[in-house]
């Protein structure tokens, strides 16, 4: 029999390659996205997760960084 958490990690993972995919449209597209950012919804151009976590000068973007492209917030999961 197969573990319950095993579609919970499948579903999980479909829904990173989805939001990561729309991400990046946006971000190829110049188009802002909605962002829900506690308070009300910003309309942002998120940095690509990638850029996000450079130290190097020449990847980083003037675009606002509130944006949470940190998909996946469990502990024990590598982001994708």
């Amino acid at each position: 029999m197969i573990d319950s958490n095993y579609y919970a990690e499948i579903g999980m993972r479909a829904a990173e390659r989805a939001a990561r995919k729309v991400i990046e449209q946006a971000h190829r597209e110049n188009r802002p996205i909605p962002v829900w950012n506690g308070e009300k919804v910003e309309y942002l151009i998120p940095p690509l997760p990638d850029e996000e976590d450079s130290t190097d000068s020449k990847t980083t973007t003037t675009r606002k960084t509130s944006c949470p492209t940190k998909i996946s917030t469990h502990p024990s999961r590598p982001r994708m």
